[in-house]
């Protein structure tokens, strides 16, 4: 038999549900806040990160949002799905500020939910379905994106600046040297054959650049899978979204 939960009335209690016949703390559970908890990406880079956020006002940062009890994050991480299968799904769900591999930095609170559990839940697994490990990208669709679209579902926020203003930069600066690239290829191929396979190889230096990030991505990203938690697909019981064949 399900025990109850103190201090949960039984419609609450079965939105929640337990873990292993042991519920969340009340507080967690029945609270609407919703905190943003930040992560340097190992003790290695905290030094760095306190550089950065101080004269910079940013840093690298890994991120997960915490509602209703539990933090979820996005990852390059391709998790198997089970029945042979691996999901494509990036979003993962661990118990706060429990993160095994990123070190702890600190929460920020960034206002209340309006959504029920359930409702919380449907949104979850939304994402879930949108935000696919293989779509990860270090500076265009990471941790922190996936951040601010779930605190938006949410209706909370903002996300800080300063936790957005790395990977902005980043892709700004990406954006440009292939801007830079491209006009230099335009330009000297008016100069004949020769020009144009200088040109040609810089573009292509370009590219190789740009065809890393991903396999970086997802090389960095595969860090972040956890065992005190998991995809949120089996979070709800629900058949995880999986690849063809």
């Amino acid at each position: 038999q399900q025990q109850s939960a103190p201090g949960l009335s039984p419609a609450v209690a079965s939105e929640v549900g337990d873990r292993g016949g042991r519920f969340l703390d009340c507080a967690q559970v029945c609270s609407t806040l919703v905190t943003l908890n930040l992560y340097d990406l190992s003790s290695s880079w905290t030094g760095l990160n306190n550089v950065l956020d101080t004269t910079f006002a940013a840093g690298a940062f890994h991120t997960g949002v915490v509602v209703f009890g539990r933090e979820y994050y996005y990852s390059g991480m391709v998790a198997d799905g089970g029945a042979g299968q691996r999901s494509v799904s990036g979003v993962y769900w661990h118990e706060p500020g429990e993160h095994e591999v990123h070190q702890f930095r600190q929460s920020i609170e960034l206002g209340h939910t309006s959504l029920t559990p359930r409702e919380a839940q449907q949104q979850m697994l939304e994402l879930s379905s949108e935000w696919s490990a293989p779509g990860y990208h270090i500076l265009r669709r990471n941790c922190v994106h996936f951040a601010v679209a779930l605190c938006d579902r949410l209706g909370v926020g903002p996300v800080p600046a300063r936790v957005q203003k790395l990977s902005e930069t980043g892709a700004a600066i990406a954006d440009s040297i292939a801007a830079a690239a491209n006009s230099l290829q335009q330009n000297l191929s008016s100069f004949g054959v020769g020009a144009a396979s200088v040109a040609g190889g810089v573009r292509s230096s370009v590219d190789r650049v740009a065809a890393t990030v991903g396999p970086m991505s997802q090389s960095i990203s595969s860090s972040s899978k956890t065992t005190n938690g998991g995809l949120v697909d089996d979070l709800f019981d629900r058949q995880p979204i999986a690849t063809p064949g």
